[in-house]
């Protein structure tokens, strides 16, 4: 479909002619699709960021001026990509606070046993890690503060922090 039909159905779009809006959709879903499931590699993730640039579309249509409908509908899929990931990426975080927070909060409660088994787990870490986690955890000391004690970047001690949780989870589900 050329760029002068899909300006015409856009114009009717701010019409709102539904017709012209299913239309469009059904012309450039796939291209779309496609894109988004290069950027992702998932199927379903991908089916719902097109929606969801579709929705947006027809919400917006009275106050969007879009010159070229292909570029706008890819750049869309780009940043609804990333904004997926920024998210996804930010509920890990937050899920991983709540699950330490519980654990710190309720460690009189959990049987001698299982936190045993949490500090011989803590003693298997790579040493810089353990202390790392130590430091964090048991000293509460903040991730700012671990890097300016151990001289290292803020970067380096959250990342340390994240693998320490993810080993310590591995060891607790093998167990």
């Amino acid at each position: 479909m050329g760029l002068e039909n899909k300006l015409e159905l856009l114009q009717l779009i701010r019409q709102n002619n539904s017709l012209a809006f299913n239309q469009l959709v059904s012309q450039c879903w796939e291209q779309v699709y496609v894109y988004a499931f290069k950027l992702t590699g998932n199927q379903e993730l991908s089916q719902s960021i097109v929606q969801n640039i579709f929705v947006d579309l027809w919400d917006r249509r009275e106050s969007l001026e879009i010159n070229n409908p292909d570029s706008y509908l890819f750049r869309a899929a780009k940043y609804q990509v990333f904004k997926s990931y920024r998210d996804r990426r930010m509920k890990r975080e937050v899920l991983q606070e709540k699950f330490e927070d519980y654990i710190q909060e309720n460690e009189s409660e959990f049987e001698p046993e299982l936190i045993q088994k949490l500090h011989q787990s803590i003693d298997r870490l790579p040493e810089k890690r353990r202390e790392i986690f130590r430091l964090n955890r048991f000293n509460e000391l903040s991730v700012d503060q671990i890097a300016d004690q151990l001289d290292l970047s803020r970067q380096t001690v959250k990342n340390q922090l994240t693998k320490a949780f993810n080993q310590l989870k591995a060891d607790f589900r093998s167990n």
